[in-house]
């Protein structure tokens, strides 16, 4: 049953590698504004969901239980959040648009911290770190927008450290 249905997942994740691979470079540039769209509608239903209260669970509109974003629990929407994480630093650092990549960065981040995934968080600090690095040794950007990257990614730490912390100590808190 699940075994059929994950290698379904995997053969037209495989499908979509294959044909995005055939795509010339300016074809799959064209492609990062609808996975940003993408990325932005699940950010703003998960935003709604977390502001309108406790109970985030939506039922009946998907055949599963909506839990965070559009997806069925935070871990997932969480996933969707720090894949995106490279693509929003590329975007930023490569094609001109320090300022709303950088917008779109802190608030990637937020919602990683809103979701409550610790692993998430985590995951998202890393790829975050990881991405700033590599990609801003190719870039023409100034060392002092970096820095103020990286001062951002401490202010981000401390949050993730609170809410890990917090969770360690209070199962309760938070979701």
């Amino acid at each position: 049953g699940r075994t059929i249905e994950c290698l379904l997942y995997l053969v037209a994740l495989a499908a979509f590698f294959l044909s995005v691979l055939r795509l010339r470079v300016a074809q799959v540039q064209a492609l990062l504004p609808f996975f940003f769209m993408g990325v932005i509608c699940n950010g703003l239903a998960g935003a709604i969901q977390y502001s309108l209260s406790d109970d985030i669970a939506i039922k009946g509109l998907l055949p599963f239980t909506i839990n965070a974003g559009l997806f069925a629990n935070e871990n997932h929407f969480a996933a969707l959040l720090f894949v995106s994480i490279p693509f929003v630093a590329y975007y930023g650092l490569f094609r001109g648009h320090l300022l709303s990549g950088s917008l779109g960065l802190v608030t990637l981040l937020l919602l990683l911290l809103a979701v409550g995934s610790r692993a998430g968080v985590l995951i998202g600090l890393a790829i975050t770190v990881l991405s700033i690095v590599f990609l801003s040794a190719r870039s023409r950007m100034s060392g002092l927008s970096i820095l103020a990257v990286f001062i951002g990614l401490s202010a981000y730490t401390i949050g993730a450290w609170t809410k890990i912390d917090a969770d360690a100590i209070d199962p309760a808190f938070g979701r």
